[in-house]
Order: C-alpha cells, then structure tokens, then sequence
C-alpha cells in the first residue's frame, strides 16, 4: 500500500539510494533489484515480469505477505524465495536479533517488531541473517489490566531475515513499520542487504547525515550528470504543518559518482561554475568534495 512505499522511499532516501516507484505492470528494463514492499502478491503480469527479472540474474527483496501467490497461501516463486511459508506470525510483539555478519551499527540487543508480521521456515539454501525472539507473552487484553512492555524472551528457529542467492525476505512489514515508527535498526538492516545486492550502488556518499537528500539526473549534449544535494530539517510546528525554514550548513562533503562509461572533463559547483576538484579512480567512480553546502548545491561532472 501507499504507506509502504512511502516508508520504502523514506529509507532509500536516508541511505542515499537511487530508485524508481513502479506499477506493478511496468516492466524493471534496467533495475538490478526489486523492492516488493510489504503486501505486493506474484501472479499475472507481475508474477512474469519479477520471474523474468530473477532469471536475468536480479535481485529482489521482499517482506511480510510479498511474494506469495494471490491466495497468500505460499511463496510464489519458492525456488528463488528458498522459503516455507507458515502463516500469520504467534508473536505479538515479536522481538528480533541479527547475527554478527549482517549487526553492523545495529545495537546488541533484541530488537521489537511492532507490527503484526508473519512466519516462514528457511529451507535450504536460504540462509538466516536474522532470527525471531519470541516475547515473554503476547499483548493482549483480559479485561482488568493494561500493559505497555512486553520484554523479550527466548531466540525461536524462525527466520526474521532470511536471504537466498538472489532473494532476501523479510518476515514483518519493514516498510510500513519505519513509515509508522522510524525505527533505525531496520533502515540499517535493509542498508545491509542492499551492500550485499549492490556493492556497487550509483552513489557512494560522505559526510553526509541521514536528513540530507541526494538525487542523480543527466544531460545530452553536453554530457553532464548533476547531482542535486539538500541539507534541511523539517520541523513539526502546530498540529499537522512541517515547516522548513533555515538551511543546514554541511562541510566537506564527498560525492562518489559511478561512471559506467561516462567520462567528465571537469566538475562544478552550479549555476556559477565554481571549479571543484575531483578524481576519476580506477574502481569506476568519480570522487568530489564539495567543501561548503548551504542547503542546496548542484555538483555538476561534465564530458
């Protein structure tokens, strides 16, 4: 659903990632990885376009109900998903933990799922990045008292994360969760899985917070790729108004740039041209450092 992919679009953005929002018609041409947010189901049109993407050697990461059939009764493609479809998780809340190759920056602690998920067992080839800890008893209402900590209790054989060669799944909606409850932790996770998908992503930033915005376009003619860089905080002012107001001054910034192909001349601060220095390294990428941003710079690499 639209919160989804609006929590989707809100982590891809803190993790400076570029990406498309697509109907779940259109054809992925050029997408190495396919995000299915939450509750996305494989049949029709979509169950071949997300087939064909696999078979291409792509990537897809998934979560909660996505990739499941239409009657959500299994995993649609389980040769590539690796995965035993359970049901609706027991666990209200759940907790999970992360195992050290995947805990980079997570705390070391169980970690809460807030929102209903479900359950799956890894099947072979599926490997367990991350596991369910159940809770010491579920929420519930008996009518008399109110509760509002459950702690953890015991680490469970269920898989929280589970990643196959080509698919990681995760078990609870992720999506919906950070657009609900911003949790870090899970934006971390997803960041994890992305440096193992892609290791080579468009962008490689530095010295950039996660409020900071980064988008990549392009021109023909002369051949340019401008890479647009924000710096500001909205703040909740009143009931519902988000207002930006002052800009957030950000130091020696550094922009990585994949080049596939391209091959810039010169590199500047627009729209007046303010030389900047850069390298053009042998592992493909372009590296800037753009000394001073006051809420807005335009990096332009130009043939």
């Amino acid at each position: 659903g639209i919160a989804a992919a609006e929590g989707a679009a809100r982590m891809l953005c803190e993790l400076k990632q570029q990406f498309d929002i697509l109907p779940g018609s259109a054809a992925p041409d050029r997408a190495k990885l396919l995000l299915l947010c939450d509750d996305v189901q494989l049949f029709g049109r979509t169950l071949e376009l997300v087939e064909s993407h696999l078979k291409a050697g792509g990537h897809v990461i998934s979560s909660a109900w996505s990739g499941l059939d239409a009657g959500r009764r299994k995993f649609a493609l389980p040769e590539y998903w690796r995965l035993a479809y359970k049901g609706e998780s027991p666990h209200a809340p759940a907790f999970f933990s992360v195992k050290a190759d995947y805990a980079g920056g997570m705390p070391d602690m169980p970690i809460a799922l807030y929102d209903r998920g479900t359950e799956v067992e890894a099947l072979p080839g599926a490997e367990v990045a991350a596991g369910i800890v159940a809770p010491y008893y579920n929420r519930g209402w008996d009518g008399e008292h109110h509760f509002c900590y459950i702690p953890p209790d015991k680490p469970t054989s269920a898989p929280m994360l589970a990643i196959a060669p080509l698919v990681a799944h995760f078990t609870h909606p992720v999506f919906l969760s950070y657009n609900k409850h911003a949790q870090v932790p899970l934006r971390r996770l997803l960041g994890t899985v992305l440096e193992r998908f892609l290791p080579r992503p468009l962008l490689r930033t530095g010295g950039l917070p996660s409020f900071a915005r980064v988008t990549v376009t392009k021109q023909e003619n002369p051949g340019r790729r401008m890479v647009h860089i924000l710096s500001y905080v909205p703040e909740r002012r009143g009931a519902k108004m988000d207002m930006i107001e002052e800009a957030i001054v950000l130091r020696d910034v550094k922009i990585g740039l994949r080049l596939d192909g391209f091959a810039p001349a010169r590199a500047y601060l627009a729209p007046d041209r303010t030389p900047i220095e850069f390298e053009a390294g042998r592992d493909g990428y372009a590296t800037a450092v753009v000394p001073e941003m006051p809420g807005y710079s335009l990096l332009v690499f130009e043939e």
